[in-house]
């Protein structure tokens, strides 16, 4: 199963709604992404495009339900360390990983994700990084 969010102008659109909610309220942050979890544990492939409102608590409780994750597109997304680093740790057939316009991250979330899931790993998109080269050269073993 694959579900999509983003804004209606984008071709991959199909679910949409994470970026209308309050930014205010934190636990909205979080309640899109904890329902996808529950509703679709076997998630196999999942787009999140320019979702500003989803956070590393966000992503770290999606992670924890949907396991059987192999894509995720994360472009645009405001996610730290801990969401990548919980990525990793749960997403252990994660394929295709999309970070680019992402600035969130430091060396730290990229040896967690490595870690977790670099054996499995195939593909991974960054772009606007000042460090890429020293991250790409942590995560060399693993791919």
């Amino acid at each position: 199963m694959v579900i999509r969010a983003g804004y209606p102008s984008d071709p991959d659109y199909l679910v949409g709604g994470l970026d209308s909610l309050p930014r205010h309220d934190h636990i909205h942050r979080i309640v899109g992404l904890i329902a996808l979890g529950e509703g679709f544990p076997k998630l196999e492939k999942l787009s999140l495009i320019w979702c500003s409102n989803v956070s590393s608590y966000g992503l770290i409780a999606l992670a924890k339900k949907c396991s059987f994750l192999t894509a995720l597109d994360l472009l645009g997304c405001y996610v730290g360390d801990h969401g990548l680093a919980a990525v990793g740790q749960s997403c252990k057939q994660l394929g295709d990983l999309n970070l680019r316009f992402y600035e969130a991250l430091t060396d730290a979330g990229f040896v967690e994700l490595a870690l977790g899931c670099g054996n499995s790993l195939k593909a991974l998109g960054m772009s606007h990084w000042e460090q890429w080269a020293y991250i790409a050269s942590l995560l060399r073993p693993f791919l």
